[in-house]
């Protein structure tokens, strides 16, 4: 039988605000909230629904990276299962763009729709609702240095994403510059003592 999920659990899994933190008052009338871990870790948003198309000419091209996203079915107060999906640290995901499955013939169900987009109609695309692949994705170029796919977010995500991929991306250019300016010796590197 599925867990009972209570509108706080679903709220979290579902990456929408409103889990609170208990409260209390001092001596002085000053109130005070407690601090918890799973508050201030961050958490990741399932993107549901977001498409990686392929643009390269590879007809064979997959992709793995690591984590996973785990699906739990869950039974609301009202008796209804649900699935929630959560981002796990354990495993691989893998993404298939190949056109073509084990007989030689064209999948369509694999080929991208899009009549108002020729550049993307008819190319192979991967369902990807994972944020991090979604920015590594983004980030990824062919050989020649044009970007390798395009990733196309559900409209309701976006800003997330934006903000994903922005404060990702300003880590990795600050991680990037302190690298150089020690000489290419890191943190990990002197603990490790790696010259």
């Amino acid at each position: 039988m599925p867990a009972r999920a209570t509108e706080e659990q679903e709220r979290e899994h579902e990456g929408a605000p409103g889990a609170r933190a208990p409260q209390m008052t001092g001596a002085s009338g000053q109130r005070f909230m407690r601090l918890d871990i799973k508050q201030v870790s961050p958490t990741l948003t399932v993107i549901n629904g977001a498409r990686v198309v392929y643009l390269g000419s590879n007809p064979k091209k997959t992709q793995a990276w690591g984590h996973t996203i785990l699906q739990k079915p869950v039974q609301t107060a009202d008796g209804v299962v649900r699935i929630l999906k959560e981002i796990s640290k354990a495993g691989f995901s893998n993404y298939d763009f190949s056109k073509y499955g084990e007989d030689g013939e064209v999948v369509p169900g694999r080929l991208f729709q899009s009549p108002e987009d020729k550049d993307l109609d008819g190319r192979p695309f991967s369902v990807c609702e994972h944020p991090e692949h979604l920015r590594l994705f983004l980030r990824g170029k062919s050989a020649d240095g044009h970007p390798e796919y395009e990733v196309l977010i559900p409209e309701a995500y976006h800003r997330f994403m934006e903000e994903y991929v922005r404060r990702k991306e300003r880590f990795r250019t600050t991680v990037e510059h302190d690298y150089k300016d020690t000489g290419g010796v890191t943190a990990r590197h002197s603990v490790l003592a790696i010259g």
